[in-house]
C-alpha cells in the first residue's frame, strides 16, 4: 500500500467501477438479483458467497459510505459519528432491488469527489481495518480499489455462472 500513489489507487477505484458498470451489462437485467453460490475466494468471506449481483453492489456501497467516513474522520481528525461491525453491518439487506446498482456508482462518485479535495492522507493518523490492522488515510484509500477488485472478481464469477443457466 505504500508504493501505490495517490493517483495510481484513484484509477483503480475507477477501473473497478467501469469494470462492474460492464460487466452488469453483461447479464441480463432480470438476472442480476438471482443468488448465486461461488466457490471459495480470497477475500469473500463464507457467509458472503452466496450473493447475487445487486448483493455485491449493495455490500460494496456499504464499504463504500464506511471507507469514506473513515477516511474522512483520518483526515478531518473529527470523531466518526457511526461504528461498524465488519461482519453484521455490511451484510446486504436486499430490499434496494435494482436501485443497488445506482447505490453502488453513486458511493463510489461521493468517495473520489471527497477524497479529491483531501490533501497528505499519508501523513494523517492511523485507524485499524478488521484484516490489514492499523492504516492511514492513503492506506484506506488503496483498500477502497482492493475491496471493489475482491467482489468484482466474485462478481464475475456469478455472472459467468448465470450465463451459463442462460
Amino acid at each position: 500500500m505504500k508504493l501505490t500513489s495517490r493517483a495510481v489507487a484513484t484509477e483503480k477505484i475507477r477501473d473497478e467501477l467501469r469494470r462492474y458498470l460492464g460487466l452488469m451489462h453483461y447479464v441480463p437485467r432480470e438476472k442480476w438479483g438471482e443468488h448465486v453460490r461461488v466457490p471459495a475466494m480470497m477475500g469473500v468471506d463464507p457467509d458472503m458467497r452466496e450473493w447475487s449481483l445487486l448483493d455485491i453492489c449493495e455490500h460494496n456501497a456499504i464499504v463504500n459510505r464506511s471507507i469514506r467516513e473513515v477516511v474522512t474522520s483520518l483526515v478531518t481528525q473529527e470523531p466518526m459519528k457511526h461504528v461498524i461491525d465488519p461482519k453484521k453491518d455490511v451484510m446486504p439487506k436486499g430490499e434496494l432491488g435494482q436501485k443497488a446498482l445506482d447505490e453502488f456508482k453513486q458511493s463510489v462518485e461521493d468517495y473520489l469527489k471527497a477524497v479529491d479535495s483531501y490533501k497528505g492522507l499519508r501523513s494523517t493518523e492511523q485507524k485499524k481495518h478488521p484484516v490489514f490492522g492499523m492504516l492511514n488515510a492513503h492506506s484506506w484509500h488503496v483498500m477502497f480499489g482492493l475491496h471493489l477488485q475482491i467482489h468484482r472478481k466474485q462478481a464475475e464469477v456469478v455472472a459467468d455462472l448465470l450465463s451459463r443457466d442462460a
